[in-house]
Parts: C-alpha cells; structure tokens; sequence
C-alpha cells in the first residue's frame, strides 16, 4: 500500500469485541491502583473467563492463531488455551500497572536484576553504544519499559496504536 494513503496508518482490527475501550481500561487502571494485588488477580481471573465464555468470536479468533502452535492439538484444547492466554494478559495488565507505583521491595520483586545484566545495561550507553530489544506482543513488555525507567536508561517504544483512541491515549501518558 502506497505510503500516503490514510488507511495503511489505521490499525488492523482483528476482532471486534469492545473490551479495549477507554471506559475499562481507566476503570482497570483505577481498581489496581486501589485493590489488593490478589484482589486485582481473581477480578481478571472471573472476567477472563466471562469473557471467553460470552465472546464466541474473540474466542475462537485467539484459538485460530494458537493452532499454528499446536496444529495437532482439538479444537476444545485450542479454546482452553484461547482461555489461559486472556488470563496471561490480565496478569500481564495488573503487573504492567501495578508496576508503575512500585517502590522498594515490590519493584525488587516485580524485577530481578543480576549484577552482571545491570553491568550490562550499564555498560553499554558508557561504551556510547545502544540495545534493540525486539518482542513479540505476548508477555510483559509493557513492563520492561518500566524497569528499563527504573535503571535509568533511555528508552524509545516503538508500538502500533491502539485500535481504541481513547485507550491511545492513556498507554501514550503512562508510557511518557
């Protein structure tokens, strides 16, 4: 698609289910703010499964991308995974977040940083020399952004937009 044109810029939606919507992003946001961590745990664990169990679509659409995974593995079985896979992303969520506040013996917690790996990542910008850490949009990263800002290193996220403006906004904000 030709550069100019102002659809190549408009994310791709892959399923359209209404979840990641500004509304329950500040709502998530808030209540993990407020709530004890195992609280915010067994909130995500229920609505995950409200989630999977409502949303026919959204739940065969994770299934689908998981079969190129597991092509030997039933239909049931892929659901099942579609399941643990909303649940990873709730815990990835209420870290990421959680994270953002975290002072002390929570951060130590929420990082483990050997000595060597900080030499590393010490040693690297002293040397005038960068890192690139590419990954893929499954696990934590929104939270290495976070301990590479407790580090003290410099950092540049280059990520598509959020579908939701609303929701682009607000990980912008958290991200600056």
């Amino acid at each position: 698609e030709p550069q100019d044109d102002p659809q190549a810029r408009v994310p791709r939606r892959w399923t359209l289910h209404g979840l990641n919507n500004g509304l329950i992003f500040r709502a998530t946001e808030r209540g993990v703010s407020v709530l004890p961590r195992a609280v915010s745990y067994a909130i995500g664990h229920v609505s995950t499964w409200i989630a999977w169990r409502t949303m026919a679509r959204s739940r065969e659409a994770i299934a689908d991308n998981l079969s190129a995974i597991f092509p030997g593995e039933s239909r049931d079985a892929l659901e099942r995974r579609a399941l643990e896979t909303l649940r990873s992303y709730a815990r990835d969520t209420i870290d990421f977040l959680r994270s953002l506040s975290a002072t002390g013996q929570e951060a130590e917690r929420l990082f483990a940083v050997t000595e060597p790996q900080r030499a590393f990542f010490d040693g690297l910008p002293a040397e005038g020399r960068g890192i690139i850490v590419v990954t893929g949009h499954f696990g934590n990263w929104e939270a290495g952004g976070v301990l590479f800002g407790r580090l003290g290193l410099p950092l540049t996220i280059v990520a598509m937009a959020e579908a939701d403006p609303e929701v682009n906004r607000i990980r912008l904000q958290i991200r600056e």
